[in-house]
């Protein structure tokens, strides 16, 4: 390569069609096209002066330079373009550049600087008197860009930007598939007339943002309180934290915000609005007094108070959502009341249960059927004592609810575990199946009395068929072994599924099985404490009714009744359907991260609950291991397969927010991709 040392050069075309050329410390003064039509050129710590210094040129690098307001439009039409610390002062600079990479860089004239430049990164740029930098421009990767200018987006596309700040009207007008994240967004009209705009953990300042736009989605973002007028004939899905001033005609989707001030919806708005919006969204739990972010950590976790506060728990099966409005305005106006004695359930809550089963799954059910209690682990140990004398055995599928355990050894029964049999799949996951044989051996054994079922089943996902139930169903009829189903999980299943319960079999599974059911996991109202236990016979109903008055488990609080109204209306439907989608996506992000990242840990097919099972048997290491590793490592908890009867697995929690689960699987991906194995 050839070497120019301290020179300076000025007119028209001094160093044209260059190649193979270093330039050191050199000056190219007023003139036009200096290095025009070269390649392969590398110039560090020099000073360009002259018009067009570097047009139509094919692979360059600048570095320590200083382009000065002489030197407009400098970098057209070129290509393969590297800049590093360097200094830019003209206006128009790059223009149709493709393939380039610029790096700690001030731009102190940016106007119309980037037009219709391609595939570039631009990486910590300070651009000053920006407007319309980045207009027409596609596939950029932007990140710590430092921008004071407006309408600095116009029809861009492809646009990826990272812990930017952006001060600039008209942000973001006619883009397509615009993703930015860790940014603080301010100016007035943000996002109109966009396409496929995409904001995660943005702060966003400025009058009437995010109209007109389809494809919205923001993900755990904050507004300021003159960021009003939100949304207005925008299609949206946005999760919010924190107040917003107000939300105007949003025309479709859903927006879930922590407050919102004023939603106003005109009467004669151009569409139809279909768009659902609740408040409550984001309410901080750490420090609440909630069991999911403030429980003692397991043995071998050596956290102090500032990692606490990076807690990511994706372990306990409870939602970092908050409660339907519906449910939640139904809570308010029994707290109005001021009074809050001992409750005597009201025949509207029967007339609840049994419309929902009604209307959600074709089975009629009858007001004495159904003995209330605290919840579905008091109201399984009840059933157990009911059912089961000391010394007989109760028959589970494991993996399965820890609790299941716990429930039968309390009652002094014994356990039968008829495990489920694994079944790999094609696509790389797993899933399971009952054992029927297995099955059969174990209720056709003396002393074997009750078998739990759960469906859908925790934590192995599935939502089992009519006709899978219906063979366990004839096993246990055969053999006088009554079923006990745990269907908490019922109201969390995956669209392409559908939740039979088993009393719905017909007459016979019907009278010959126990349903335990509550709105608490499909509605995350697990701390109002209220269950259902649904029992046709009467012989049975009795013995289990004083079992519930032995253990003290018959009363319930004054709120959890008006919950359960509440969650089974048709608003309470409504937002169960939203959730069921919310999750189904979380379970596609987690499949894809692992397939993408983590392709030696299999993940099993979820078709219900809001709960991912994973084998982790490859990494060597037992699952509490696994757990204290992450904790310690990363922050994140999750629950140890061994405490469901099943080692080598581990379950993650899928409902929360959007930006939490991505920012968890992030933690655990870095961590197990470094060093699985160790502590």
């Amino acid at each position: 390569m050839k070497l120019i040392k301290d020179r300076e050069f000025g007119g028209e075309r001094p160093l044209y069609c260059e190649r193979d050329l270093r330039l050191e410390d050199v000056v190219i003064h007023e003139g036009e096209s200096g290095l025009k039509e070269s390649s392969n050129i590398e110039a560090v710590r020099c000073r360009f002066e002259g018009k067009y210094p570097l047009w139509c040129c094919d692979g360059f690098t600048v570095r320590d330079s200083i382009v000065t307001v002489g030197a407009r439009a400098g970098f057209w039409y070129s290509r393969g373009m590297l800049m590093e610390d360097c200094l830019v002062d003209a206006p128009k600079n790059f223009r149709e550049l493709d393939d380039f990479t610029v790096r700690r860089i001030r731009l102190d004239s940016a106007t119309e600087t980037f037009w219709h430049c391609r595939n570039g990164i631009l990486e910590d740029v300070t651009a000053s008197r920006a407007d319309y930098i980045f207009m027409h421009c596609s596939g950029l990767k932007i990140k710590n860009l430092k921008l004071q200018g407006n309408y600095s987006f116009q029809w861009a596309r492809d646009i990826e930007i990272r812990d930017s700040d952006l001060d600039t009207k008209d942000a973001f007008w006619e883009t397509e598939n615009v993703t930015v994240y860790d940014s603080r967004i301010s100016g007035e009209y943000l996002g109109w007339h966009s396409r496929g705009l995409h904001l995660v953990r943005c702060h966003i300042s400025g009058p009437q943002p995010l109209c007109y736009a389809d494809g919205l989605v923001l993900e755990d973002c904050t507004f300021d309180p003159d960021a009003d007028l939100a949304f207005e004939y925008s299609d949206v899905d946005a999760t919010i934290l924190g107040h917003v001033t107000s939300i105007k005609n949003p025309r479709s989707g859903r927006i879930m915000v922590g407050s919102c001030g004023r939603l106003i919806i005109d009467e004669n708005i151009k569409a139809p609005a279909s768009c659902m919006v609740s408040e409550g969204y984001g309410a901080p739990r750490l420090g609440s007094g909630c069991v999911k972010w403030d429980a003692p950590f397991p043995k071998g976790v050596k956290l102090d108070p500032g990692q606490r506060k990076k807690l990511i728990p994706l372990w306990v099966a409870d939602m970092d959502f908050p409660a339907a409005p519906v449910i939640r305005d139904a809570l308010k106006k029994r707290l109005e009341h001021g009074v809050f004695g001992y409750t005597c359930v009201p025949e509207t809550y029967y007339d609840a249960v049994i419309g929902w089963y009604r209307t959600q799954h074709a089975l009629e059910l009858r007001r004495k059927w159904i003995l209330y209690t605290t919840g579905v682990v008091p109201a399984l140990s009840a059933v157990v004592k009911a059912l089961a004398a000391p010394g007989e055995g109760v028959i589970i599928q494991s993996p399965v609810y820890n609790c299941f355990f716990s429930s039968i050894r309390n009652n002094g029964c014994r356990t039968v575990d008829v495990p489920l049999l694994r079944r790999d799949l094609p696509d790389g996951r797993f899933t399971y199946e009952f054992d029927y044989a297995g099955l059969e051996k174990a209720c056709g054994e003396s002393g074997n009395r009750v078998l739990l079922l759960c469906n859908p089943h925790n934590p192995a996902g599935r939502v089992f068929s009519r006709e899978e139930l219906r063979r366990v169903g004839e096993i246990a009829l055969r053999h006088g072994v009554a079923v006990v189903s745990d269907e908490i999980h019922c109201t969390v299943v995956s669209p392409d599924r559908q939740f039979v319960p088993f009393a719905s079999l017909g007459e016979d599974f019907l009278n010959g099985s126990v349903t335990l059911s509550s709105p608490s996991k499909g509605f995350n109202i697990a701390g109002l404490q209220t269950a259902n236990i649904i029992c046709p016979d009467e012989t049975r109903r009795a013995l289990i009714d004083k079992a519930l008055n032995i253990n003290e488990i018959c009363d319930v609080n004054p709120f959890g009744p008006a919950a359960l109204e509440a969650a089974y209306s048709p608003e309470g439907k409504q937002w169960l359907d939203e959730l069921n989608g919310v999750i189904q996506k979380h379970y596609e992000l987690l499949l894809e991260t692992f397939r993408r990242e983590l392709p030696f840990l299999p993940v099993c097919v979820l078709e219900g609950t809001y709960l991912a099972w994973i084998d982790i048997s490859s990494l060597g290491i037992s699952s509490e291991e696994l757990e204290v590793k992450l904790l310690n490592d990363c922050q994140v908890w999750v629950n140890p397969g061994s405490m469901y009867g099943s080692e080598g697995y581990i379950r993650i929690n899928l409902a929360c927010p959007t930006a939490q689960l991505k920012e968890g699987l992030e933690r655990i991906v870095n961590t197990l991709r470094r060093n699985p194995s160790q502590g």
